[in-house]
């Protein structure tokens, strides 16, 4: 497979989807977090599968959506996604749950470009709101622990510095030029 697919990823409510929005008006390919698309059918339909109800349950059903997002993205073509499979291996280190194999397994097969952009832990953009329940202490513990399973799967971070998003986006793709 031919996939161009840089992940922009961090902690919660740190300006991650602002990003792929402004990629999106730019004409590249993006993929949205399907996490937070999922969070809101589950409000929507009255559902359980929550991550604070039920977190294996529903890791395991973002973990099926994030291979179909990857499959689904155009070969040859550069695409942008809002969080990636790694992700799921955070958030589970970050609650001390045991990561089940087909979750590295999934990381492995399904690579994406070899840097990954994440945004940092920033105060004065942070809110919560239907689908992001952490406080800001969370978001950055959250952060610590995504940010070590994209290392720890041998993926290069970029921290993409603080500014209008016009800047963080000129500044990402000046960086995927090189």
């Amino acid at each position: 497979m031919n996939k161009l697919i840089y992940v922009i990823s961090g902690g919660p409510g740190f300006g991650k989807s602002a990003l792929i929005d402004a990629l999106d008006r730019r004409s590249f390919y993006c993929g949205k977090d399907v996490a937070r698309e999922f969070i809101k059918e589950q409000i929507i339909s009255g559902g359980e599968i929550l991550p604070q109800n039920n977190r294996l349950e529903f890791q395991k059903i973002i973990l099926q959506r994030r291979i179909k997002q990857y499959k689904d993205a155009p070969e040859g073509k550069i695409c942008f996604f809002d969080r990636g499979i790694p992700d799921l291996i955070g958030y589970l280190t970050k609650e001390n749950l045991e990561v089940p194999n087909e979750y590295y397994l999934a990381s492995n097969k399904y690579r994406y470009e070899k840097i990954v952009f994440l945004t940092p832990p920033w105060q004065e953009i942070f809110e919560k709101d239907s689908e992001r329940s952490e406080t800001f202490r969370e978001a950055k513990i959250i952060h610590k622990a995504i940010e070590k399973a994209y290392k720890d799967l041998s993926y290069k971070i970029i921290n993409v510095p603080k500014g209008s998003i016009n800047k963080r986006v000129e500044f990402i793709l000046l960086k995927i030029k090189k």
